[in-house]
This record gives C-alpha cells, structure tokens and sequence, in this order.
C-alpha cells in the first residue's frame, strides 16, 4: 500500500496491490501507477513541502503463513524526519507570533514573549524559578541582565526549534555562556562544534580560556589538539603571555598536555 501524503502529513490518496513472487522467477514487479504528475502539478500547494512531495510505503509479506508486516526503514527514517520538522516549524510559528504566551523576558529594555511551559522543559533553571514561584514567576517578567538581546534572541529560538542557523564564531562564543548558565546541554554541544571548526592562531587562547571555564572538556581537547599542531606560533604569541600572565594554571596544563604526546628520543651516541 502506497499512500500520498500532503504537506501536513495527512492521507491524501492511496492505492493498495497485491502481487505473487515466484520462486524460480527473479522478473521486477512495478507498482500500478496512480499519481500523475499532472495532478501533483495541479496540486502542489496543498502537497509540496520545500519542493518535495511525501509517500507512505506499508509492506505486507507472506510465505502461506500468517501475514507480517515488513517496515521500511528508509521510510521510516524520512517520516521521523519528517515529523521533527514540523513539530519545529510549529513550535517556531507559536515562538514568533506570540501565541498564548504567559511569560516575559526583558533583556535590554527588550521584551520578549514566551511560553513557561517550553522554557522549563527546556531549562532547568528555568524551572526551578518558576517552581519556587520567585518574584519573576508572579510578575510574569523576568529581567535577564548582562546579556545582548540579539544573542538572546538567538538563544530562545533555540529553545523552541532546537537549531540556530548560520551562527558565527563571536555569536556561537556567548551563546555557549547562556547555554551553561541555563544549562541547556545540546546548545552548548552545538555552540562547541561552531567554535572548534572556527580556531585560528588568534583566537585559540580566548577558546581555551572559554572551555576551561565552562568545564567543556571536548572543546578543550580540540583546542589542546589545534595548540599543538601551531604550537611555534601560539606559544610565542602576545596572546598566550597574556593567558599564561591571567591564568597561569591553564597554560601550565595545556603545555603539560601537548608534552606528553611527545616521544622523546634518546641520543645516538657518536663513536
């Protein structure tokens, strides 16, 4: 049974076939057509999503046996992505136009309107102020101090689509901040692997000094790693005598670090 799907997901139209496989026949059996493509032309507001239009694949199989149901798991892939992507886009379409939304942020003299719910599912601290009924939570304002309202833009689409496209190496740097303070686990990861595929010369010692205050050890390793393949130029920078002048314990371990991945080898002696 193959079934046509339209941009909601739902059953538009199907078609059901059976078909007997002989054993000694190895021949291709096509599936009746019943979509046109005319149809799909005449129909593509309604079915097209993003240019592409979805099918439903249910299989039934049987050796003179009771029936059972063999699950594509290519189709199944493509339907769970399918609906991951709705639930985003519906959770960013209820985000920006403001629906039924019970809580404030002020960022900036910024305000921003969101939903309790999402921000506590997302956010434990998040819930546990509203759990405590703080003042925030009876005012329904919430004053986030200390923060670019941009970023935190940023940082709220994130919480209800759980991606952030396009983020640069200055925004991934704060974001990944608001994510340790909120502790919202998979921003920080994201913000991480931003950071990591941005290293330079110039700026791995802000990278380590950020990883190693916000206890992000694969960020740390990263760098670790990038210092030691640079280590000429890094060691040897206005940067690094001013990290190892701020933070000295933090210079001694990445040299520590990069140290041990040296061999050391012995003097030939000389005859």
């Amino acid at each position: 049974r193959v079934s046509l799907l339209d941009a909601d997901g739902s059953e538009v139209v199907s078609k059901r076939a059976i078909h007997m496989f002989e054993e000694k026949n190895n021949s291709v059996w096509e599936f009746p057509t019943f979509i046109s493509v005319k149809y799909l032309k005449d129909n593509k507001g309604s079915l097209l999503r993003s240019g592409v239009f979805s099918l439903l694949f249910e299989f039934y199989s049987s050796k003179e046996e009771d029936p059972v149901v063999v699950t594509n798991p290519i189709c199944v892939s493509l339907i769970e992505k399918y609906v991951i992507i709705t639930l985003r886009e519906n959770l960013q379409q209820m985000y920006s136009s403001n629906l039924h939304t019970d809580i404030q942020l002020q960022i900036e003299g910024k305000l921003f309107q969101a939903h309790k719910s999402v921000l506590a599912a997302r956010s434990p601290v998040f819930k546990a102020m509203f759990e405590l009924d703080m003042i925030e939570s009876q005012t329904g304002v919430v004053n986030i101090p200390d923060v670019d309202a941009d970023d935190f833009g940023l940082f709220l689409e994130f919480l209800y689509t759980a991606t952030v496209e396009n983020i640069d190496y200055e925004t991934a740097s704060k974001l990944i901040i608001l994510a340790d303070k909120y502790q919202i686990a998979s921003l920080k990861v994201y913000c991480s692997k931003v950071l990591k595929s941005h290293l330079s010369v110039e700026n791995v010692c802000e990278v380590i000094n950020l990883a190693d205050m916000l206890n992000c050890k694969s960020l740390e390793a990263a760098v670790v790693d990038f210092i030691a393949v640079h280590a000429k130029e890094i060691l040897s920078s206005p940067e690094w005598m001013k990290l190892s002048e701020k933070n000295s314990k933090l210079a001694s371990e990445v040299v520590s670090k990069i140290a041990i991945n040296f061999e050391v080898v012995p003097k030939k002696n000389h005859k």
